[in-house]
């Protein structure tokens, strides 16, 4: 797959005149949804995938707080790449090609966590933002999709700091998805554990499909599933989200372990 890539970076003050167009939508109240939808799982990803009725999907974004990864309780130190997690949204999960934007919260070792903000245009190598991103902080992820090029954007809310990067891409979209994972690209090296993130709270979930419909989780114009995480050893299941709330725009998950 051959990718072109430019980067736009800036602070404070300089994301709207970038023409960003975040479109965050707040929610009224904190409503929780009724409606159960399926469940499935898997020993990759935890979150909501929502899937098209018809067309596919152009816009997917949500703010996430960045999750402080417990080093010395994640269980096991059999991988050289420690362990990780990866709070992302994107397009991918009915392709062989994925379009992300995230963070990552991972262990190094037991003592040593680090945090970032990541692009990834997989199977391509993943981009590492120039925006830094600590425990606490609230950062808006973005994947847009629009004339043949995708749009990845992250902006550190806590701290102003944005980034896009812009990917001329013919990558096909189906399902849209907002998860917690492993780092994808890690993957390619051989199995890694799961860090201990304890809890992350995903914000303002919003969707725009390929017939201008834009709406949360729980918007009528398509379908959505919850997806949990089983450890590949015990089967437990070790990282799940809750309920969706405030309307379809919101929900956690929370970190279990394997046992």
């Amino acid at each position: 797959m051959k990718i072109n890539r430019r980067i736009t970076a800036g602070a404070a003050g300089l994301a709207l005149a970038a023409g960003l167009g975040m479109g965050m939508a707040v929610p009224a109240s904190a409503s929780t949804s009724t409606s159960k939808p399926p469940t499935s799982y898997s020993t990759l990803w935890s979150g909501m995938i929502a899937q098209p009725k018809s067309g596919s999907f152009t816009k997917v974004s949500a703010i996430v707080t960045v999750p402080k990864v417990n080093c010395s309780v994640t269980p096991g130190w059999t991988s050289p790449y420690g362990a990780d997690s990866f709070h992302w949204v994107g397009f991918g999960e009915s392709n062989k090609t994925m379009e992300q934007a995230g963070v990552v919260a991972s262990c190094e070792s037991p003592e040593q966590p680090n945090y970032s903000a990541q692009f990834e245009m997989y199977p391509a190598t993943p981009t590492t933002s120039v925006v830094a991103v600590h425990p606490g902080n609230r950062v808006f992820e973005s994947v847009r999709y629009s004339g043949g090029e995708y749009w990845l954007t992250i902006r550190n809310m806590s701290t102003g700091r944005w980034q896009n990067m812009i990917v001329k891409s013919s990558d096909k979209r189906g399902n849209a998805e907002v998860i917690t994972s492993h780092w994808s690209w890690l993957q390619n090296f051989g199995a890694v554990q799961l860090a201990d993130f304890g809890q992350v709270g995903f914000r303002s979930i919003s969707f725009t499909d390929s017939h201008g419909t834009t709406g949360s989780l729980t918007s009528p114009a398509w379908t959505y599933k919850r997806v949990i995480m089983l450890g590949t050893v015990t089967n437990d299941m070790i990282s799940v989200p809750g309920v969706v709330f405030s309307h379809g725009t919101a929900f956690d998950v929370t970190w279990k372990g394997e046992h």
